[in-house]
This record gives C-alpha cells, sequence and structure tokens, in this order.
C-alpha cells in the first residue's frame, strides 16, 4: 500500500511537472480592444509572406479577432527576444484593423488603400516595457511607442 501510494505521488509530480514544462513554451502579448468595434490583429513575424520592419505594407496574415471590449493574447512558440534575433529585426509591427471594414471591402482593397486603424512598431524593450500588453485605441502609457497614426490625446 505505502509504495503504491508512492508511486501514486511519484505520477502525480511528473504529471504536475510536464504541464508546467508545457507552459513555459507559451510566450504571450495580450491585446486589449477596448472600443466598441470588433477588430482583426497580428504581429508580422515573416511567417509565411509577412512582411518585416522597415516594410510596413499590409502583407495578407494571420488574423485574430478580438472582439469589442474584450481582450485575446496572441502566443508564441519562441521566446519574443529569440524571434527578434532570429529574424535579425530590432522591429516588429503589430496591425490593428476594422473587421468590419475587411468583411465589407475585402482583403485586396484594405490592404491596397492601407485601411488600418492602427499599426504600432514595436521593440523588444517596448513588449517589456508594457509588459506584453497593447491596447487599442492606444493608451497614454503607450504615447512613446513609435505607431501609426501617430499617438492622438483623446
Amino acid at each position: 500500500m505505502e509504495r503504491l501510494l508512492c508511486n501514486v505521488s511519484l505520477l502525480i509530480s511528473v504529471m504536475f511537472s510536464f504541464f508546467e514544462c508545457a507552459m513555459d513554451y507559451i510566450y504571450p502579448v495580450e491585446i486589449y480592444n477596448n472600443s466598441s468595434q470588433d477588430i482583426i490583429c497580428n504581429i508580422c513575424t515573416g511567417y509565411p509572406e509577412e512582411s518585416l520592419f522597415p516594410d510596413t505594407t499590409l502583407s495578407e496574415f494571420f488574423e485574430y479577432k478580438v472582439y469589442a471590449k474584450k481582450s485575446r493574447s496572441i502566443g508564441s512558440s519562441v521566446k519574443w527576444s529569440d524571434k527578434y534575433e532570429y529574424l535579425q529585426t530590432d522591429t516588429l509591427c503589430m496591425f490593428l484593423l476594422s473587421a468590419d471594414t475587411l468583411e465589407k471591402y475585402g482583403w485586396e482593397k484594405v490592404s491596397k488603400e492601407y485601411m488600418i486603424l492602427q499599426r504600432y512598431d514595436l521593440s523588444l524593450e517596448d513588449l517589456r516595457l508594457h509588459d506584453y500588453k497593447f491596447y487599442y485605441p492606444p493608451t497614454v502609457k503607450m504615447k512613446d511607442i513609435k505607431m501609426f497614426p501617430p499617438y492622438k490625446r483623446e
């Protein structure tokens, strides 16, 4: 009986350590949508054919929908510092688009006419300083991040 309890506790310990290790492989950036409209978000990382800074053209990308007044995590299986190093860049672009605009006009027109709500040009330091949390519309705390259109206090 004692041996069975010992084996069960060992099994439980191994299971918890597995889950702990698995959680270590998710490196999220949290997007908070404080607007009244649903938005589409993406951080361009060059995959598979996304543009990389300083090229800020819109290239078709994987879309993350963030509902109005909600938040969403964009996870990476690679540490963000390693991603910047691998891509040999000091800036990644986060694009925010209106979900309604994209649905109404389609990708071709949205990209050609650069119909974005906001673009954040994020350094690794920006990610760290903001604790990997970003907002739309941008908050006062975000005013020093390079963005387009530029920050305006509302």
